[in-house]
């Protein structure tokens, strides 16, 4: 489990609203009795007996519209090379790349965001793998926190469970 020191933010006081804030985090570390967390929200309402005690959503991170992680000049030579058209695809790769022309230091090479829209394009196929993988880990990574889960709880048997939320 994180510190506090760890957590990027902990808790504030919302006097317009009169409510304690604090992250997912933060409360779920509250939960744990006798915790630094659990000690600063515990002095918490007894400052402010009259506030609320509210568990703020975090805002998720936005994920990149295209996560074609590993998606490189090398791979990309390697997929066209199995292709049966593979000195037609290329010749049209090197040529927006600039290499083979002969002129390789004075042509001006096509940035990699053109070369991989071409490459996405002329292999549609590659949009459907990342799909399906990112679908793939999406599963593996639930599973995951859910082994971690169930792991904590066979660790900590005894473990006395504190509501986070106090009124």
């Amino acid at each position: 489990m994180r510190t506090l020191n760890q957590m990027k933010e902990t808790f504030k006081v919302n006097h317009a609203e009169n409510t304690i804030e604090m992250t997912k985090q933060f409360a779920k570390a509250s939960g744990v009795f006798g915790s630094d967390a659990y000690k600063m929200l515990v002095e918490a309402k007894k400052q402010l007996p009259n506030y609320k005690v509210v568990v703020k959503e975090t805002p998720k991170r936005k994920q990149a519209k295209d996560n074609y992680k590993g998606l490189t000049y090398d791979y990309m030579e390697r997929y066209i090379s199995t292709k049966e058209n593979k000195d037609e695809l290329m010749e049209e790769y090197n040529k927006l790349r600039g290499i083979g022309t002969g002129h390789d230091e004075i042509i001006k090479k096509a940035p990699y965001s053109k070369v991989k829209k071409w490459f996405l394009t002329t292999f549609p196929e590659i949009n459907i793998y990342t799909e399906e993988r990112e679908e793939a880990w999406e599963v593996i990574e639930t599973k995951a926190k859910e082994l971690k889960q169930e792991k904590a709880k066979a660790t900590m048997p005894n473990a006395v469970y504190v509501p986070t939320i106090l009124h």
